[in-house]
């Protein structure tokens, strides 16, 4: 997984997400300057940003390891509804 810092965040994300770091680094960039000057909130000091653009990627990255049984036993509803 790269890392890359973007305005007091890290970015995570793999290879083939690079596109969508960019995308999502750029508007990082814009925002958090934003809203720090209109709502005076800081970046936390360990605050990690992490691209997922694919759902089973995103389902199974995200989740505890106790919610993989229930997530690929209802995985292929999931997949037949979209």
């Amino acid at each position: 997984m790269d890392r890359t810092a973007i305005s007091g965040l890290t970015l995570s994300f793999d290879r083939e997400e690079v596109a969508a770091a960019q995308i999502i680094g750029a508007a990082c960039e814009r925002s958090v300057p934003l809203i720090q000057r209109l709502w005076g909130l800081q970046t936390p000091a360990d605050c990690h940003v992490y691209v997922m653009t694919a759902p089973v990627k995103f389902a199974f990255r995200s989740s505890q390891w106790y919610w993989w049984p229930p997530l690929l036993l209802f995985w292929p509803f999931w997949y037949l509804r979209s």
